[in-house]
């Protein structure tokens, strides 16, 4: 478990800790869960972590006169090549509510709060909360500027968009100050690869956090079934739990599942393509310029894992070789005008095999 934490999860730790009853908090049972099978320990510098709500709802949208929308507040830090740690934040507000909602009962839906970024090792904290805010035009416009920062971060890898951590992290944080905010549910924990057990290992799978107090050992009797949680009572029957949630998934894999949030690494593949079509014989200033600039932003991009960096700088190579190969100045047409794909996708798709790339990116470390 994590000793000390960054000043925003304690932030929201604290503001949780408003109600002092210990609440439900639960790793639920893998064969309680449609579709994700069995729980895996995540690998160092081999996989991507990536963490979503599933599902937030909010059991109660109105007191009286006062209408309430659920506000969802997460922080998560992690250790970050080159930059020791890092604390991603997230707001997510009424704009990303489900129409499935019923009576007063509010429901938010498969939102990420972080992206896939490479797992160096160490803990993960992770802090998340269901908040009731006011509905009202001043708290919904600030939500709604704190929702875009957090939607552009999410939107691009890291390297891309750390100038809008320490912002959003001081939004977020000043957020939780404000009185028409009232803290409902979550929790803060640290996951950690070298935990074996219990909800310290860091492991895929989903988790709940319940408004039940944890005496009541609700969270053994939890399931995650059709996009809802589900609790399993006493005459055998599993049914929609009613109370204030929020369940969370921790999920990883060695495929990076979009190569569009690297828009930099694109730019610069494309400048190699045009200078090697350019100079078929690859002999030029300009290729060896280009071709230097890309490798070294690939090796220091500290949002891929060692072995797509290796993948994707021989892939490229190899790209070039079939490129110029064919009859130049068609190919310089096509990469002009887009024929050719860009991609640092591509790239990796010509490269080794994850398994001789992987054993090369560990020589290299």
């Amino acid at each position: 478990m994590a000793g000390k934490v960054d000043r925003a999860i304690a932030v929201l730790k604290d503001a949780l800790l408003r109600d002092p009853k210990p609440r439900t908090f639960a790793a639920i049972r893998p064969e309680r869960v449609e579709g994700p099978g069995a729980r895996t320990t995540l690998v160092p510098n081999e996989v991507y972590l990536s963490i979503s709500i599933v599902r937030m709802q909010l059991r109660y949208a109105g007191i009286l006169w006062r209408d309430f929308v659920p506000v969802a507040h997460s922080f998560v830090e992690l250790s970050r090549e080159g930059e020791n740690k890092v604390t991603i934040p997230f707001v997510a507000g009424k704009s990303k509510l489900s129409d499935e909602g019923i009576a007063k009962t509010l429901v938010v839906r498969n939102i990420d709060v972080l992206g896939p970024t490479p797992y160096i090792g160490g803990t993960v904290n992770v802090a998340v909360g269901l908040f009731a805010s006011v509905a009202n035009d001043y708290f919904d416009n600030l939500v709604g500027v704190l929702e875009s920062f957090s939607d552009a971060l999410g939107g691009k890898a890291l390297s891309e968009s750390l100038n809008l951590i320490e912002p959003l992290k001081d939004g977020a944080e000043s957020l939780l100050g404000i009185g028409d905010l009232r803290p409902i549910v979550g929790v803060q924990n640290g996951f950690d690869s070298a935990d074996e057990t219990g909800l310290g290992a860091l492991t895929t799978g989903f988790y709940a956090v319940v408004n039940v107090d944890e005496s009541e050992n609700f969270g053994d009797w939890l399931h995650f079934r059709d996009e809802q949680l589900m609790a399993e009572y006493k005459d055998g029957t599993v049914r929609p739990v009613e109370f204030d949630y929020v369940v969370f998934r921790i999920e990883a894999t060695s495929d990076m599942p979009d190569y569009r949030r690297f828009p930099t690494l694109n730019r610069l593949k494309s400048k190699v393509l045009e200078a090697a079509v350019a100079d078929p014989k690859l002999r030029s200033k300009a290729y060896r310029e280009a071709l230097a600039a890309f490798d070294l932003a690939v090796f220091e991009d500290a949002d891929l894992v060692g072995a797509h960096r290796v993948q994707i700088r021989e892939g490229i190579r190899a790209e070039v070789k079939q490129i110029v190969s064919l009859d130049a100045p068609a190919k310089i047409a096509e990469v002009i005008d887009g024929t050719v794909e860009k991609s640092i996708a591509l790239s990796a798709k010509h490269g080794p095999s994850w398994d001789r790339a992987l054993m090369k990116a560990k020589r290299i470390s």
